[in-house]
This record gives structure tokens, C-alpha cells and sequence, in this order.
């Protein structure tokens, strides 16, 4: 469902493919988000943001600092209702 693989590793300053197969999920998908959160600041960066539905899509992601974060692949269905799908944790140092 999500990559890179869980408990992986990189360097402050790399780029990390990300690649979500949201293809063949259950339900009505009406917007399907990965989000990356933690490190030093709080917070949550978007790297996906999509309403096109099933499909399998491709972003990057720069590890800007260190600190262990994690991978949320969530979809959204046609009530709003949120799931979420895959977790994966990154740790950069």
C-alpha cells in the first residue's frame, strides 16, 4: 500500500520516494491523503492530496531534519468519514 518500507533510515538533506497503491481499497474514496509527521517541530506535512480516487501515485519527500517520523496513508469516503490504510516510520539522522 505505502513505501518506502517500515523502520527505514536516510540522511538529513535526502529525498525519499513515496509511492501509495490506493487501488482496490473498500468503500467510496472521495480523497485520499499521505502525510508525513513528527521530527524536532511538531506538525504534519501534506504530501498528497488527492479526490481522483483509486489509483497509484508517486510524491517526494526531503528530510529536512532529524528526528523519527511517520507515514500515513488515509482516504476519505463520500460521508467523510477518514481511514486510515498504512503507517510507515522514518528515521533521519
Amino acid at each position: 500500500m505505502i513505501k518506502p518500507e517500515n523502520s527505514s533510515s536516510t540522511g538529513v538533506g535526502e529525498v525519499i520516494d513515496v509511492h501509495a497503491d490506493v487501488q482496490g481499497l473498500d468503500g467510496n474514496l472521495r480523497r485520499v491523503r499521505v502525510v508525513v509527521e513528527g521530527g524536532v517541530i511538531s506538525g504534519q506535512d501534506e504530501l498528497l492530496n488527492l479526490t481522483e480516487g483509486e489509483g497509484i501515485y508517486k510524491r517526494v519527500w526531503k528530510a529536512d531534519r532529524a528526528g523519527e517520523f511517520v507515514i500515513r496513508l488515509l482516504t476519505e469516503d463520500s460521508v467523510g468519514v477518514e481511514k486510515e490504510w498504512a503507517i510507515r516510520q522514518i528515521k533521519v539522522e
